[in-house]
């Protein structure tokens, strides 16, 4: 997935941009932590209905 894909349907469609996330990791390093991971998720649902329409 390339990078503007993932910024445009992961990052952007929530309100979100790249310095958020580096605002976020550079929270976790003020705490001084030795690892920091930001994992995102995306899924997608369709439903089909057929509906009978017998009176």
């Amino acid at each position: 997935m390339s990078l503007n894909l993932v910024s445009e349907q992961l990052l952007a469609a929530n309100g979100l941009n790249h310095q958020d996330l580096f605002a976020i990791l550079g929270q976790l390093a003020e705490r001084r932590l030795d690892y920091g991971d930001l994992y995102f998720q995306s899924s997608y649902h369709e439903s089909w209905v057929l509906e009978d329409r017998h009176h």
